[in-house]
């Protein structure tokens, strides 16, 4: 192929990879909330491609070039696997001088240079030694996504094709796809399978797939100079050819890429990709046997999964018309070979012919060569909060599916999960792990989160279980990072009985009556049951629990909202190579919806760093499934101890942003404050409905506040590790869950140490509160506003009628009784006017400290608002028309903080979401005018997504604009409610629930998410704006 033919089919369509991260936050939305936009409902897709590699990537972009409407498909969480996820970050120089810039941008994006620190990089493209360019696994990943978005092509990622639809004429019709959200079928006239070695396509005409040789890319930091190709190894590492092939490293003179191959006896990918990974640490342990170089040389990451080689690549004939393949086989790729890999994907797009009419769906063909008749309705379309996709849900029940027999399953190997295995496998349970990864831990391992943050971090098991990891890292000469983690947890497992399967999808259940059955998990393109009698649903997102039935809630009751999420940039630190940094949190999703979770891995692309990053989106908060005991802020604060309390967890009150509840606005309950020990009882890990289950991990029954104090990988470790001890004793005495008794297990791991003794707390009936709030003891304001109103509010009317004590005021307040209002009030108004006196500072960073005038004067605004009486008004609307935005944001002066988005906000954030909380439960057109005037400022406004133009940091505008809005729009201001009408366009699915919620309850009609019936019916109807709309809750425990 010329290169001016090369340029000239591919300009237009490739132009769109320069990214660097600085790149527009605005743009980059904008194209992210593009995708799924371009799709009928009638007609689905054009071109479905399985398998985002470069083959893949490639036709997809030429066949949006030639008008299709594509949707690729990959089970990874990023495009690009074929270099990016086996690790085979170098390319042959053959044929450098052939390639188009677009090219060149794509494998060399500018960005990059920053973060390249090796010094004896040279020409072509200042990224070769040699006769090898060196690749960053990021720059191509975020490249290559890019791509595809700008091109409007849609992608799914961690989604799996597992089944072919056809017309009678058996032309393809559609595709059956698994995903964390369930399974759905898909519409479209035409199919590519681009998968690894095209393994889709060999199991669904039922041709075995079994690789006779496997590869793996190991990556080495602290290794000196290492001459010649390869090492010549012993016959002991079991490798094909006794050889460890040798590739430098891009980011720093210190780091090189050792692969190897090694003979396979099975077609169990699982055990094929364990058996690489112990492979690689024993080299790693000899490292200093094998090469002089290598002396001091660190394990520091490995490819996330093995290149396989099969004996045979014919592929088996093609019944199904319309469906074609793109033939993938592992290769050390030149700059010859990925020319080929564009002009076959050109060829394979030349010879597909576009269908405009969409087709019947008769028939489902799936793993084995079977196929069942197709009768699932396809008019109930997939709509997420407004947003709609051209899936249909797909039952699998009457799908001759193989069944994975086993007495116990793990349902996610994760920090929770691993814990849960190895404890319920040390008591001879014969555990089955079922992960998404091919490594286990969760986010300590796959989202990079190796630190912790409080939780017991000092606990006897968590301080034996670090000290275990290190003596791991030291023993096979890996760096102490997820690794080593990685490598522990293993070799832990691998002293008992137990059985994984990796690369798996969990995407459904079967009940029968209440009773969870089977779990269906989708491993490599097909479908399969896993049959336990017990489940732990260590998933973190509660999603076995979700598929069997059981009720769940998600966020906080105000605003529906999450923590917000992160994905950590792979850390590389050696004496070449300072460290950058890597933590990040970029935004909230709900990644229990599909568009959710695409955007959350889209955006996480566009953010990070060209290096690397880690493939796990590290979420914060997602499902809370419903159990027999649902644990609650107050069992946290009280540290209530429960007859069956099983495990503790420590933390302070960390939501990661500013908290909605009642009890944050009144300033008893901000970020950080409260470091406490909460018990856990076992009744919160027992689903409400559901036999056949536990839950374990953050997704146990609780409220969103109790979260923020039990969510702690360390006390998420400890509950797991309790949780596989009961499900072994569990399925030793063949009981449901919730007729197990824990009493004898509590007193074992009392003795243990594994759970802590119950301390009691001092317990002060009611009236010993008010004797405190009455001698002006203001620790005792929360105390009494935690008990139950009608055990203590007796007590605080009857003491304010001898004492108009001011602590009894706010306490009355807060039990929505106005009787002391006014001393409240008095203590306001010279609160304010001290503060106006004195100047709020133009650089206030927040540090949520209660006892400073600043948080004093939110206090009893927000007091006030409870009490939900109009009197107060007239001084709430004086602090009003006097507030303003503080200024521009202010950033921390820490590098830690500076990357925490929920941190960057304006001086008068907190004081501005207080007024709203105060106005919102008792409007009045008396607030429009200042309300208005602060949603006109432009620190303030303009951060609804379509407008902004900042980078990532523009979340909690986006929730102070919406407050401002819903506001407005209780007080009866036109300008409130078409801001929410904006929202309802924004991409955060929580927020357009939000909004349209609102407007529901404001307009008293529902136009659910279609903003131009809202404007329509604003312009017709303008009774609204002589009403107002108050808000009204129950107090968020």
């Amino acid at each position: 192929m010329k290169r001016r033919d090369f340029i000239h089919i591919n300009i237009a369509a490739l132009g769109g990879v320069l990214i660097s991260n600085h790149f527009s936050y605005a743009q980059a939305m904008e194209e992210i909330s593009q995708s799924f936009q371009h799709t009928t409902k009638q007609n689905g897709y054009d071109l479905i491609i399985n398998g985002a590699g470069l083959s893949g990537c490639f036709a997809a972009i030429e066949a949006a070039r030639q008008g299709m409407k594509v949707l690729v498909i990959d089970k990874r969480t990023s495009p690009g696997y074929d270099i990016t996820a086996k690790r085979k970050l170098w390319l042959n120089t053959a044929g450098y001088e052939k390639w188009p810039d677009n090219l060149i941008q794509l494998f060399f994006p500018e960005g990059e240079k920053k973060e390249i620190f090796n010094t004896q990089l040279g020409a072509p493209y200042n990224s070769s030694i040699g006769d090898e360019t060196l690749l960053f696994a990021g720059s191509l990943k975020k490249g290559l996504l890019r791509s595809l978005l700008t091109n409007n092509i849609d992608l799914l990622l961690m989604t799996d094709v597992c089944g072919i639809i056809t017309d009678q004429k058996k032309q393809v019709s559609g595709i059956i796809a698994a995903c964390k959200q369930g399974v759905y079928s898909i519409p479209t006239t035409g199919f590519i399978d681009a998968s690894d070695n095209n393994s889709f396509t060999r199991r669904l005409f039922g041709q075995p797939y079994k690789p006779d040789k496997a590869g793996f890319v190991m990556e080495v930091q602290d290794a000196e100079y290492l001459s010649g190709k390869y090492l010549t190894l012993s016959s002991s590492y079991g490798l094909s050819d006794n050889r460890l092939e040798i590739h430098p490293g891009k980011k720093s003179p210190d780091q090189y890429f050792l692969s190897f191959n090694f003979p396979v006896e099975t077609d169990n990918l699982s055990a094929i990709e364990q058996k690489a990974r112990l492979i690689a640490t024993q080299i790693s342990k000899d490292f200093p046997l094998l090469a002089k170089g290598l002396a001091n040389a660190k394990l520091r990451y490995y490819a996330q999964e093995c290149s396989y080689y099969l004996n045979n690549y014919k592929l088996p004939d093609i019944t199904l018309k319309d469906y074609t393949y793109i033939e993938s086989h592992p290769a050390e790729h030149s700059y010859n070979s990925i020319l080929e890999l564009v002009q076959n994907a050109q060829d394979s797009i030349g010879r597909y012919k576009k269908h405009d009419t969409r087709r019947t769906m008769n028939t489902v063909y799936y793993a084995g060569g079977k196929d069942k008749p197709f009768n699932t309705p396809t008019n109930q379309i997939i709509n997420e909060n407004g947003r709609t996709l051209p899936l249909t849900v797909f039952p699998i029940h009457d799908m001759q599916l193989p069944i994975v027999n086993n007495p116990l399953l793990i349902a996610g190997g994760g920090t929770a999960g691993i814990a849960a295995a190895l404890s319920a496998a040390e008591k001879g349970a014969k555990p089955l792990i079922v992960e998404y990864f091919n490594d286990l831990g969760g986010s300590k391992t796959m989202g990079g989160v190796t630190g912790y943050y409080l939780g017991q971090n000092k606990h006897s098991y968590i301080l034996a279980l670090e000290k275990e990891i290190r003596q791991t890292a030291k023993d096979y000469n890996i760096s102490v990072n997820c690794i080593c983690r990685c490598v522990h947890s293993v070799r832990s497992l691998n002293r008992y009985d137990y059985s994984m399967i990796n690369g798996a999808i969990i995407c459904g259940t079967q009940t029968n009556g209440k009773r969870l059955e089977k779990v269906a998990i989708c491993v490599d393109g097909e479908l399969k049951w896993v049959q336990a009698k017990l489940t732990v649903d260590a998933t973190g997102d509660g999603d076995i629990a979700y598929f069997a039935g059981e009720n769940f809630e998600i966020g906080n009751s105000r605003m529906y909202t999450t923590q917000n999420y992160s994905q950590w940039d792979l850390p590389f630190k050696s004496k070449n190579a300072p460290m950058q940094t890597i933590n990040k949190d970029y935004d909230i999703i709900d990644n229990t919806k599909i568009t959710e979770l695409q955007r959350g891995l889209y955006l996480s692309h566009y953010e990070s760093f060209f290096y690397d990053f880690y493939p796990m989106l590290t979420v914060r908060e997602s499902r809370r499934p419903e159990g027999e005991y649902k644990l609650n802020l107050i069992d946290a604060l009280e540290q209530t101890w429960f007859k069956d309390t099983i495990i503790n967890a420590h933390s302070d009150f960390d939501p990661h942003h500013f908290g909605h509840s009642e009890y944050s606005r009144c300033a008893f309950l901000l970020p950080h404050s409260n470091q406490i020990t909460v018990n856990i009882p076992y009744r919160a890990i027992v689903p409400k409905t559901v036999d056949g289950l536990l839950l374990s991990g953050r997704g146990i029954s609780q409220t969103h506040n109790a979260l923020q104090f039990t969510r702690m990988s360390a006390d998420v470790y400890l509950l797991g590790y309790a949780t596989g001890i009961i499900a072994a004793s569990i399925i030793s005495q063949q009981k449901r869950p919730r007729d197990f008794s824990v009493s004898q297990l509590q007193k074992e791991w009392l003795q243990s140490g594994l759970l802590l003794p119950n301390h009691p707390q001092e317990k002060l009936s009611a009236q010993d509160i008010v004797n405190k709030l009455i001698e002006g003891d203001n620790e005792y304001l929360f105390k009494c506003c935690r008990r139950a109103k009608q055990d203590i509010h007796p007590l605080l009317r009857k003491a304010y009628k001898k004492d108009k004590s001011i602590l009894i005021a706010k306490a009355l307040a807060w039990f929505k009784d106005a009787e002391g209002a006014g001393l409240i009030i008095s203590e306001l108004e010279q609160l304010f006017v001290n503060e106006v006196q004195t100047g709020h500072p133009q650089q206030y960073f927040e540090k949520y400290n209660a006892d400073n005038l600043y948080w004093k004067i939110n206090q009893d605004i927000a007091l006030l608002g409870m009490c939900g009486h109009s009197d107060f008004n007239r001084i709430i609307n004086r602090i009003l028309c006097e507030t303003h935005s503080g200024g521009e944001k202010v950033k921390a002066s820490d590098a830690y903080n500076r990357n925490r988005i929920d941190l960057l906000l304006i001086p008068y954030y907190n004081r501005i979401l207080n007024l709203c909380f105060y106005i919102e439960r008792t409007p009045d057109p008396l607030f429009i005018k200042g309300l208005e005037q602060l949603a006109s400022n432009p620190d303030i406004i303009g951060y609804q997504t379509t407008d902004c133009n900042q980078t990532r940091w523009r979340l909690y505008g986006g929730f102070l604009e919406l407050s401002i809005a819903a506001a407005l729009a209780r007080c009866g201001s036109i300008k409130g409610v078409q801001t929410l009408i904006e929202y309802l366009k924004d991409v955060h699915s929580d927020f357009r629930l939000f909004a349209n919620q609102e407007l529901t309850a404001i307009l008293k009609k529902n136009m659910k998410f279609d903003s131009n019936k809202w404007t329509n019916l604003i312009n017709t109807e303008k009774s609204f704006l002589s009403k107002t709309t108050p808000f009204s809750k129950e107090i968020e425990l």
